[in-house]
């Protein structure tokens, strides 16, 4: 099956055999399942913090794009739903799926154990690692942890993100700060601000492309692993076992690969 008009048949038929043998299978549960009811409304509300390339983030024109808005429109595809993006903080995220104001959180969302007291995570989508971003003049001082733990170096991470909770245990001697996205940090290295923006290898490696005298450091070994996935209510599992199915066949399909390749290379 060739092209994208194709891919989108290929999961529509997929979506429909899915939710066929999850309603055969599933035994009676108190409230519908989020897989149900958007094919009821025909619509998807995707929580998005919106902070993160190539993942998520706003354009100058003010719409939201990035590898998972893509993805998030082709899940909603096999729905045969609309997708609607809600920007919403990542600390928020949880909360809103509770109250049942969004379905799905998607954004370049790392895997964090402690907060799956509060979410359930699909599968991961992909193993991204943390990376330091330098100006590439100055790229050899920062190769280790211990290169970034030293007085002095001054670091930026994403507020709330993965990196910023090992950076917070395991670089104490450096000077850390906090931004709202990857725009800002981007900002704070071109203009000196920061000798190091810790991020995960995908932006990275989008930032040394995007910026000239930026330097992903080690991208294909990262200084400390990481995963990506989709935040989703805990309890429904009719949902996740959908969604982690669907995730399933988009990347035996090529067609996850071919949609971060569009934004990566």
């Amino acid at each position: 099956m060739h092209g994208s008009s194709g891919i989108r048949l290929y999961f529509r038929a997929l979506a429909l055999a899915l939710i066929s043998a999850s309603q055969a299978m599933a035994a009676p549960v108190a409230g519908a399942a989020i897989v149900d009811d958007v094919q009821t409304t025909r619509e998807l509300n995707v929580c998005t913090p919106a902070s993160r390339k190539p993942f998520a983030y706003v354009a100058q024109d003010g719409s939201v794009r990035g590898v998972d808005v893509e993805m998030m429109q082709m899940l909603a595809g096999a729905l045969n739903a609309r997708v609607k993006f809600l920007q919403t903080p990542l600390d928020d995220i949880p909360q809103r799926l509770r109250a049942g104001d969004c379905d799905i959180g998607a954004g370049g969302i790392d895997v964090r154990v402690d907060r799956q007291t509060q979410v359930s995570y699909s599968t991961a989508y992909m193993v991204n690692g943390i990376t330091p971003v330098s100006a590439c003049a100055r790229s050899s001082r920062y190769q280790t942890i211990q290169d970034l733990n030293r007085p002095g170096v001054r670091i930026v991470v994403l507020g709330r993100s993965l990196p910023e909770v090992y950076a917070r245990v395991l670089l104490s001697k450096a000077q850390l700060r906090s931004v709202d996205g990857s725009a800002a940090a981007q900002t704070a290295l071109a203009k000196g601000a920061t000798d190091v923006y810790l991020t995960d290898s995908v932006n990275a490696v989008t930032l040394q492309k995007e910026e000239r005298g930026l330097c992903a450091i080690n991208p294909d070994q990262p200084v400390i692993y990481g995963e990506m996935a989709y935040m989703l209510p805990r309890g429904d599992l009719l949902t996740k076992e959908f969604v982690d199915q669907w995730l399933h066949m988009t990347k035996a399909s090529g067609a996850f690969q071919q949609t971060l390749e569009r934004w990566v290379k």
